[in-house]
């Protein structure tokens, strides 16, 4: 991402990381953003995923099926985001 900035023209690109972790018991909410986050990847890796393997997939994220992981006692979740930053230079003119 850093390259990609500099190459658009920006100037003093920074980039922070950091951890999405949660665990049990999770709200609603987190629930929500996870199905959501499985959603799509499962429609993003369906063309390439066996018919067992994106119907496991699913069924972790299904409140109704018996994989269904998002209750379970042992289930840790963790997601790295990223922030880029940068600054885009004014000509001296302007």
């Amino acid at each position: 991402m850093h390259g990609f900035f500099l190459r658009g023209g920006f100037e003093e690109v920074s980039i922070t990381t950091y951890a999405i972790q949660k665990v049990p018991p999770l709200d609603p909410a987190a629930k929500r953003y996870m199905q959501g986050n499985a959603e799509w990847l499962a429609a993003t890796a369906a063309p390439y995923l066996s018919k067992e393997d994106l119907r496991q997939w699913q069924a972790a994220f299904d409140p109704g099926a018996d994989e269904y992981i998002l209750d379970r006692e042992d289930f840790y979740f963790c997601m790295i985001e990223m922030i880029t930053v940068g600054t885009v230079g004014v000509p001296a003119d302007s």
